[in-house]
């Protein structure tokens, strides 16, 4: 089968994890982010027909979507004022919804390249996670202030 890219920081030596001597890895000076990426667990992948999108979320207050099989940067949303703690794809798959240490939840147009809503204080503190269901329009996120918020989409 075919080898997944390793998108990466380019200001770092290795990827994340490290790479094997049988893997190729691949750095695209093109958009890095300048801070440091969210955890694994922030990053989401999507798969539509023969494109595969990948979101990251970083310290540099940006949200990315890359082509998940080229390694390309896509697209860059700056909408947060401080380190963006999670990314996900919405269900249809035309909007990324993130969420920040500036309070705040943020859904993300892709078609537009645009932040087309603002939870301006989602908690009283950090937002630092976030799910979503496949099935009904409720979005969870949770914070620093020990609260889970459930938000009802419409």
């Amino acid at each position: 089968g075919k080898k997944p890219h390793e998108i990466t920081n380019t200001s770092s030596s290795t990827a994340a994890g490290g790479t094997s001597s049988n893997e190729q890895q691949v750095c695209h000076e093109n958009a890095p982010h300048v801070g440091v990426i969210a955890m694994l667990t922030h990053v989401c992948l999507c798969t539509q027909e023969d494109f595969s999108y990948l979101a990251s979320a970083s310290r540099d207050r940006t949200v990315k979507l890359w082509d998940a099989l080229k390694g390309i940067c896509l697209m860059t949303f700056t909408a947060h004022e401080n380190w963006v703690r999670c990314v996900l794809f919405h269900p249809s798959g035309k909007y990324l919804i993130s969420c920040s240490d500036d309070k705040s939840i943020r859904v993300l147009d892709i078609k537009e390249q645009r932040c087309l809503r603002t939870i301006p204080d989602a908690h009283e503190h950090f937002v630092t996670s976030m799910a979503m269901s496949n099935k009904y329009p409720v979005l969870v996120s949770g914070s620093v202030d020990k609260k889970l918020c459930v938000w009802h989409c419409s």
